[in-house]
């Protein structure tokens, strides 16, 4: 595993190695469902979407978590890395491309790049974005 999300009553793990985000009843312990996807490497949660970045082919995957499957997915920045909800956007974090995104969840598209060095975390404290850049220490 390499990313977990809640979502007020599920957790989720996404599995690199499978290529799968499951759903997991925390109260039951058992896996309630296994969605495949490319290359999961980050998670996020909006309110009523589950979103994936995969990174080996550069997506971010929006998840119908009552259908269980991926409804679509858009191109972002090379190695998607991080993602983080700030209660509008999604934001995804783009390693080898040097940038942030601005994601619209409704219109499922990017909206604003923005150049940082090497983003590795993205974290939303209610007021700003906030991203740790491993190249540069920041």
């Amino acid at each position: 595993p390499v990313a977990l999300a809640w979502d007020g009553s599920s957790l989720w793990v996404a599995n690199r190695n499978d290529k799968t985000v499951e759903q997991i009843d925390v109260g039951l312990k058992t896996v309630t469902a296994t969605i495949a996807v490319k290359a999961p490497q980050a998670l996020a949660w909006d309110g009523s979407s589950l979103w994936v970045a995969n990174d080996v082919d550069n997506t971010v995957q929006k998840i119908d978590p009552d259908q269980k499957t991926g409804v679509k997915e858009i191109p972002v920045g090379d190695a998607p890395i991080a993602l983080t909800w700030d209660g509008v956007s999604l934001w995804v974090a783009n390693s080898y491309s040097n940038t942030i995104q601005q994601i619209d969840p409704g219109q499922v598209a990017v909206v604003a790049t923005i150049d940082v060095v090497s983003p590795q975390a993205l974290a939303w404290d209610g007021v700003s974005l906030w991203v740790a850049n491993s190249h540069s220490n920041t």
